[in-house]
């Protein structure tokens, strides 16, 4: 390992355990999602051999979750009545967990009119709509594993309704999008709900959020106006205060309509340029945040319509602990290799739902969709590689993979 960094060792180990244990129940031949995720590990390796970052514990996480992976893809053919037992107990621990984190979320918006975000019991992190939606996802998972064609239910309706107050109430904008976006995607794909049935729930869900930003002033600034205004839609066009439930609240129109928040911008324009110097390989994992700051990639900006510096106005810079997307994140740290298979990995969601679009059931959906959404490229997310982040998002692509490599088995056989 001191010679040869993490690359020789790892790989060792990879074919140790592949060969002993995975490859007796795993079939390598044309599976080709499972040589995909070795594949982006080998880059992640060769990264950490090649670029000065060195540390050889980085790369550990990444091998745990391709077993981790592994080994929910067994237990669903092999164990899934286990499963779904098991579920049973996470379903009342979810829904009591969730009316926790409703009512404390409600006293705290209520409690302290100067909140525009509440987080409940996470504090200073504002991820609440994320963590919540990202549940939500899960429970639907589940419920549709053992009822795949199930139209309703009264648990799945309350959890529904929860998950989108407390997702208001976060106004944290880019999970709020995930999940209208989730609904939209279920209820125009599934087949197994009525059309005036769908017409009904998106538009009670339409009119719970428009009550939400009707009766509050600040929903309504959090969510409506200052999104218009960071996307450069609409907005005063200089520095503007505007007295929101009794608290002068601040916004500004940015002076190009652009996806993401100006900050957002700025980052992704210095990933680029880093991606420019590290083409293939990156700059090496979780290294945005310690070189986004050299000048010769960092971008800073002052908005012409703010005369003098204000709190939370004032020059920006590219630099943060990450790029706030999965592709720019991916771009400047690992290279174009590993951001044509994360790339790879949300195209293939559009094409299993054209391709089955009249043969998925509710479960087959319920797994495809959390990939499209979590990894639509113009998302605003969280580190890829963020130990939180990453837990989720291993879950989802272990059901994913299940769906890739047993369930569409299945529907092709049911075709001939």
């Amino acid at each position: 390992t001191f010679f040869t960094g993490p690359f020789v060792p790892e790989l060792v180990i990879i074919y140790l355990i592949f060969s002993s244990f995975f490859l007796k129940i795993i079939k390598l031949e044309k599976n080709y999602f499972l040589l995909g995720l070795i594949f982006f590990y080998v880059i992640i390796l060769i990264n950490l051999s090649i670029t000065e970052n060195t540390a050889y514990e980085k790369s550990l996480g990444f091998i745990r979750i391709i077993l981790f992976i592994l080994l929910i893809h067994y237990t669903l053919i092999h164990k899934k009545n286990e499963l779904i037992k098991a579920f049973v107990i996470y379903k009342y621990i979810l829904i009591l967990f969730l009316l926790f984190i409703f009512f404390h979320s409600l006293l705290s918006y209520f409690s302290d009119i100067s909140l525009l975000r509440v987080s409940s019991i996470l504090g200073d992190e504002k991820i609440l709509g994320s963590a919540v939606t990202k549940l939500f996802f899960l429970f639907v998972i589940f419920y549709f594993l053992n009822n795949r064609d199930s139209s309703s239910n009264g648990i799945l309706i309350l959890i529904s309704l929860i998950v989108i107050i407390l997702t208001l109430l976060s106004g944290e904008r880019s999970a709020l999008s995930h999940l209208i976006f989730y609904f939209i995607l279920f209820f125009t794909i599934t087949k197994s709900i009525k059309s005036s049935k769908k017409i009904f729930i998106l538009i009670s869900i339409l009119v719970i959020f428009l009550l939400s930003i009707s009766f509050s002033e600040r929903l309504k600034f959090r969510i409506i106006d200052q999104t218009l205004a960071q996307l450069g839609i609409a907005g005063p066009s200089i520095y503007t205060e505007k007295i929101i439930a009794g608290v002068p609240r601040a916004y500004i129109k940015q002076e190009k309509i652009y996806f993401a928040p100006m900050k957002h911008k700025l980052m992704h324009i210095t990933a680029i340029n880093i991606f420019q110097d590290n083409i293939f390989i990156g700059s090496g994992l979780k290294t945005f945040r310690e070189i986004c700051d050299d000048e010769k990639y960092n971008i800073k900006y002052l908005h012409p319509g703010i005369d003098n510096p204000y709190p939370g106005f004032d020059e920006e810079d590219g630099c943060s602990s990450h790029p706030h997307n999965y592709y720019f994140e991916t771009l400047s740290e690992l290279g174009i290799f590993s951001t044509i298979l994360v790339l790879i990995l949300f195209s293939s969601t559009i094409y299993y739902i054209i391709k089955y679009k009249t043969e998925l059931n509710n479960f087959h959906i319920s797994t495809i969709i959390p990939i499209l959404i979590l990894f639509f490229p113009l998302n605003s997310s969280g580190s890829l590689l963020n130990n939180w982040n990453i837990c989720y998002l291993s879950i989802f692509i272990a059901f994913y993979y299940n769906f890739i490599n047993h369930e569409v088995y299945k529907l092709q056989k049911k075709n001939k």
